[in-house]
């Protein structure tokens, strides 16, 4: 231990009928003497039920605390608080991942967990080239381990990345460059469809695949009892590192819980535009027959409420994925976009509501194949070929007919008066 250094404390925990879990770091001296204990934190400890070995059930409180003069050594306490119920003595704290390590001055969020004598190395441990991968076992750098945006185009060797090496789905219209899929890179056939809906695939909604852990600066956290919980869920994302968890613990049929956009985040709209909303939500812990809801607040340019539009209405919650996704048009005078989300009164049966990905992206082109949506005056060409058609009235300034077959009841009495062929 450094005397001034930082260090950090964490853990996943679920308390049932407990008081409260608290932590503390005490620091001694090469003797074991006390210097200091600062507690690190004190967490409600009843979210009373059965975590059923579900990381996600778990709370993950985190502190960081600075060694004073004289520390040498130093350990954490963890201490579950007395029971919450009125005659009730007996109370349960189930903990995991418990974590003590070194931390930075500046840190603000908890290292990832490492096993119980794993050394932590960061860049800052590693000298320019001493790995090379040569040094490197067969498999041992997985997609995991790579940083977002760390390979690029030039580390990628040419024709190296080939199709059956590209996960399903794993490929979204936000990872293709503008112009770079032209006609010759599209197999005859390949696209298929009734309708087709354009968008330019940039997502307006902030942080909306959960790239990163920023939660209370970017919503608005609104909760019907203190013991809700709104956080990530490291890898419960069907797209992405994790999903946005909203847990219930208290299910009373006048709860609420709902998350909204904070003002500096609301989302820029056109007037009178078309947009395309896309979120996919599912519960790992029960279902509901409904309580979830999706909505949006239009906005002027001073931002002052013009309407409110309901995207998603009391819909269920499963235990499987289920995608909602369709379009809207913005009112003319709106300039801005608030997007709400929440988990209402009528959900009573499920406490768990995870949110794989929220998106809202401008769609260029809304519908651009429906049935008998291209006519003559959309095509230019110099040739057209077809088994048959119906035609309506034609103009005709020239033409080269083979052979024409003209029904008598077509040709009026007299019309023809004369004929003369070779």
């Amino acid at each position: 231990m450094i005397e001034g250094g930082w260090y950090e404390a964490s853990c996943y925990f679920y308390g049932h009928r407990g008081t409260s879990f608290n932590a503390y770091m005490i620091f001694t001296d090469k003797d074991g003497n006390w210097i200091s204990s600062p507690q690190l934190w004190s967490q409600p400890a009843a979210q009373n039920g059965d975590p059923k070995n579900s990381l996600a059930s778990y709370l993950r409180p985190w502190a960081k605390a600075q060694a004073p003069a004289g520390a040498v050594k130093a350990y954490v306490i963890w201490r579950a608080v007395g029971s919450s119920t009125s005659g009730v003595v007996n109370s349960y704290l189930w903990l995991t991942q418990l974590y003590v390590g070194r931390a930075k001055g500046n840190q603000t969020a908890a290292s990832d967990w490492q096993p119980a004598g794993a050394t932590l190395i960061n860049g800052g441990s590693i000298v320019a080239s001493a790995i090379t991968t040569d040094l490197l076992a067969a498999n041992a750098v997985t997609a995991a381990k790579i940083a977002a945006g760390a390979v690029t185009a030039t580390q990628i060797a040419a024709g190296s990345v080939t199709t059956e090496k590209i996960a399903a789905s794993s490929i979204t219209g936000d990872k293709v460059a503008a112009n770079t899929i032209g006609a010759n890179n599209i197999a005859a056939g390949a696209i298929t469809a009734k309708t087709l809906t354009l968008t330019d695939y940039t997502n307006l909604v902030p942080n909306g695949n959960f790239a990163t852990t920023d939660l209370a600066g970017i919503w608005s956290i609104n909760k019907g009892a203190s013991d809700d919980v709104v956080t990530f869920a490291d890898g419960f994302s069907s797209q992405g590192p994790r999903a946005m968890l909203l847990q219930k613990n208290t299910l009373t049929p006048a709860h609420d819980l709902y998350i909204a956009l904070l003002p500096a985040y609301y989302i820029p709209v056109t007037g009178s535009a078309v947009y395309q909303y896309d979120i996919s939500v599912w519960s790992n812990v029960g279902t509901s027959s409904g309580g979830f809801y999706v909505w949006l607040q239009w906005y002027d340019a001073g931002k002052n409420l013009l309407s409110k539009t309901d995207l998603v209405v009391n819909a269920a919650i499963t235990g499987s994925r289920v995608r909602y996704t369709a379009r809207i048009t913005a009112p003319a005078g709106a300039r801005f976009a608030q997007l709400g989300i929440y988990s209402n009164g009528n959900n009573t049966t499920t406490t768990n509501l995870l949110i794989d990905y929220i998106a809202f992206r401008l769609a260029n082109a809304a519908e651009l194949i429906v049935d008998g949506s291209i006519t003559a005056n959309k095509l230019a060409v110099n040739n057209l070929a077809a088994i048959s058609a119906t035609l309506g009235d034609v103009d005709i300034s020239s033409a080269r007919i083979g052979n024409l077959q003209v029904g008598r009841s077509n040709i009026p009495t007299g019309a023809i008066s004369r004929v003369d062929f070779n």
